[in-house]
């Protein structure tokens, strides 16, 4: 099979990966879900710098971040995504 025979598909076009957001407001929760995240992240570093659970929490605490902030997105977060949101809907008329 000859690589060069098959077309080079753009990043959105062609059918939708099930993970990709279908809505702008989707799209905007995920953007402030990932900002929290990192944040959590940041704030769970300092306060509690060495895991009491050793390497098994160490190792899940990533998991747990990214839960809270998916949670606290999905719960109204604390503005980013409705910000975002409008600037897209703005930018796309």
């Amino acid at each position: 099979m000859d690589i060069d025979s098959k077309p080079v598909l753009h990043p959105l076009s062609g059918p939708r990966p099930a993970s990709q957001p279908t809505s702008i407001e989707e799209a905007a929760m995920d953007f402030e879900a990932s900002f929290l995240e990192i944040a959590f992240a940041t704030m769970m570093e300092d306060a509690i710098p060495a895991p009491a659970g050793g390497f098994g929490e160490e190792m899940f605490r990533s998991q747990l971040t990214k839960a809270f902030a998916r949670e606290v997105a999905e719960a109204g977060g604390v503005g980013i995504a409705r910000s975002v949101a409008a600037q897209l809907k703005d930018y796309m008329e």
